[in-house]
């Protein structure tokens, strides 16, 4: 009869956890019901756990508090992803009982495990139950038992494991997208695993062997095609990406009267374009790139005192940029199979300013886009790369002014952004952006003389009616929201739902632009990833003009890897 765990076997079950975590890792993966190229729950799941290792690979094992803190912060920072957020929550709870009670027992790990419940449905904005949550809810209960009954420790493991396997095994019937799919839900799957983990080093359990995963579920291969000129290019001055104005002119404007606006905006209209006038009540933050600087400083001074003004060649700009920007690029490539990404400082933002702005992104069109938008620094990362929690506060704390908004533009970086914010010694505010394009929308309105809550609250107005949606093709067979979807159709989200799927690209655009598109939309902003072709671009462009005259198009060229388009409509 086993009545306590050594703090030498804690650390070798953290090891054991971490190592079935990764031979199970592709399996998990493939329980994703979304099917796309992203980093999927096995993966986040499996990483966050190596940054345990890496933590407490330093501690003395027989120094059981000392082991238990660096657990709870290997976790912290590690964690990536919804499935790291909630495995980290989970640890850190089991690490507070056994670090209260001084001991690894079945009254310590029953509390543990309640504790883990409880900051577990904390940490999900939206707690849904045959997720993860439900598998920690019954393990919870299963322990409690286990304890009013005088079990042991084995005991203990066994009743847990077996309950948690069962739990998993009922996701689908408490959360329909799972039976529709035909999987159960994968991060219960990656919990499952703890308890065998444990039983392995306490007592002769075997561990499971990973399920075979069936041919073709991954990452798909990028597409052949002519990449010589990516589409959205221009090719004018050979200058990438920016078109034919120059200079970015900004300033701040102050008028006597805000009716006088609406002129100055038709006369800046005539002079450039990426025009952005916003503000009211006798002060506007005004912005244009154009090539008549002079003019277009007249034109403020027509109906006003323009103050603050700032001009910046922005051919000169990307000239510097360039080769900084891909070799951080590239080291995003290596850090992403390292389990890591870097961060991208932008050299032209002013660090004198009272809120600085840390974006997600990846692709070199888009990091170039944020620059040219002020952001301040961008960690490289996003689907298949979700950064982890220690690189997003490294981020933060780098950024030089005491307030910072930080953009996720991903879903599942959502609640990692927010543990990081939480972290910080500054004051960070996280918009819950899930996508590229409604972080690239909200830059338009960033003011750096604002508050971090007064540039969320502008930021949040900016992207509440954005409609955004993205392309990429399907990296597993499932069926979703009564679309079936094959292994490698090309698919159009928007809402967080599948929209259109088809075997044929511009097909799956149009579908999902026909679908999103709304008589008041007069702009489309059309982000051309790497894999997708000039031709099919061309042939989009030709069906918006047809379909949608009223239509306006800006493109830009992107760059981001796995998703051929990002789109949002305004």
């Amino acid at each position: 009869m086993i009545s306590e765990i050594t703090s030498r076997e804690l650390k070798e079950i953290m090891a054991t956890y971490g190592r079935v975590l990764n031979e199970h890792r592709e399996a998990i993966d493939s329980l994703n019901v979304f099917p796309v190229p992203d980093g999927d729950t096995g993966t986040n799941m499996a990483l966050t756990v190596s940054s345990v290792l890496e933590h407490i690979d330093v501690h003395d094992p027989s120094d059981l508090a000392g082991l238990c803190q660096a657990i709870s912060h290997g976790s912290l920072m590690g964690a990536r992803g919804n499935s790291g957020v909630i495995l980290s929550q989970i640890l850190r709870g089991l690490c507070q009982s056994i670090e209260e009670q001084n001991s690894i027992t079945t009254e310590s790990l029953t509390k543990g495990w309640e504790i883990a419940r409880n900051s577990a449905y904390k940490a999900v904005l939206e707690p849904r139950e045959g997720t993860i949550l439900t598998v920690l809810t019954d393990i919870a209960s299963q322990a409690q038992e286990c304890l009013h009954q005088g079990r042991d420790l084995i005991k203990l493991a066994q009743s847990c494991q077996a309950a948690a396997q069962e739990s998993l095994e009922r996701t689908p019937e408490l959360l329909e997208v799972l039976a529709e799919a035909g999987v159960v839900d994968a991060g219960g799957a990656g919990l499952v695993l703890i308890w065998d983990a444990m039983l392995a080093v306490v007592s002769d359990h075997d561990l499971p062997a990973a399920p075979k995963i069936s041919e073709g579920v991954g990452a798909t291969q990028p597409q052949s095609g002519d990449q010589s000129h990516p589409a959205g290019q221009p090719q004018s001055g050979g200058q990438p990406h920016l078109g034919d104005q120059r200079y970015e002119v900004m300033f701040f404007l102050e008028t006597q009267a805000d009716d006088q606006i609406e002129g100055f905006r038709q006369k800046w209209a005539e002079l450039g374009d990426s025009i952005v006038v916003v503000g009211g009540g006798g002060l506007w933050n005004c912005h244009i790139h154009t090539n008549h600087i002079g003019e277009s400083i007249e034109a403020g001074i027509g109906v006003g005192r323009p103050h603050t003004i700032r001009i910046t060649d922005l051919f000169e700009q990307v000239e510097h940029l360039e080769s900084d920007m891909r070799q951080s690029l590239m080291a995003a490539v290596s850090g992403a199979q390292a389990g890591s990404s870097p961060i991208w400082r932008n050299p032209q933002a002013d660090p004198e300013v009272k809120c600085a702005v840390v974006s997600v992104a990846v692709g070199e069109g888009i990091v170039r886009l944020l620059a040219e938008l002020n952001v301040h620094s961008v960690v490289l990362g996003g689907q298949t790369m979700n950064p982890s929690t220690e690189l997003l506060l490294e981020a933060l704390e780098a950024a030089e002014s005491n307030e910072v908004v930080l953009l996720p533009n991903n879903k599942n970086i959502i609640p990692v952004a927010q543990q990081a914010a939480q972290s910080c010694r500054k004051e960070v505010q996280v918009l819950p952006s899930t996508s590229i394009p409604e972080g690239i929308a909200s830059m338009v309105v960033y003011d750096p003389t604002l508050t971090a809550m007064d540039n969320l609250k502008a930021m949040q107005a900016e992207v509440a009616d954005l409609a955004v949606g993205q392309i990429t093709e399907a990296v597993r067979e499932t069926s979703v929201g009564g679309q079936k979807v094959g292994l490698g159709d090309f698919i159009g989200i928007s809402g967080g739902k599948i929209v259109s799927v088809s075997q044929e690209l511009v097909a799956a655009v149009c579908d999902l632009l026909a679908q999103i598109i709304a008589p008041e939309h007069e702009l489309l902003m059309l982000f051309v990833g790497e894999l997708a072709e000039q031709s099919a671009t061309q042939k989009v462009l030709d069906w918006v003009a047809e379909h949608h005259k009223s239509v306006e198009v800006e493109l830009h060229d992107g760059g981001q890897p796995l998703y051929h388009y990002y789109l949002s409509l305004l």
